[in-house]
């Protein structure tokens, strides 16, 4: 088990995470930025607002970057 933090960048400010989660792998931290980040635009859109710049940045116990994921990975849009 590894702990990942997960930072969100949107709306001009990013809220970091202090505490972070344990999680399998890497894997398994990307699946959980996909769902956090599909939690956060749901709220969003909900008011009427959908900033796509929104991303969440995964960051490894020894404070590597380990992925961006922005809302083009975590949403299919469909016209």
């Amino acid at each position: 088990m590894s702990r990942f933090y997960f930072h969100c960048h949107g709306l001009g400010e990013v809220l970091e995470d202090f505490e972070g989660a344990e999680l399998m792998n890497e894997g398994a931290a990307r699946a959980r930025a996909i769902e956090s980040l599909r939690d956060l635009m749901a709220g969003d859109v909900v008011k009427g607002l959908l900033d796509t710049r929104l991303a969440i940045e995964i960051e490894d116990e020894r404070g590597g970057r380990v992925a961006r994921i922005g809302c083009a990975e975590a949403l299919r849009i469909l016209a």
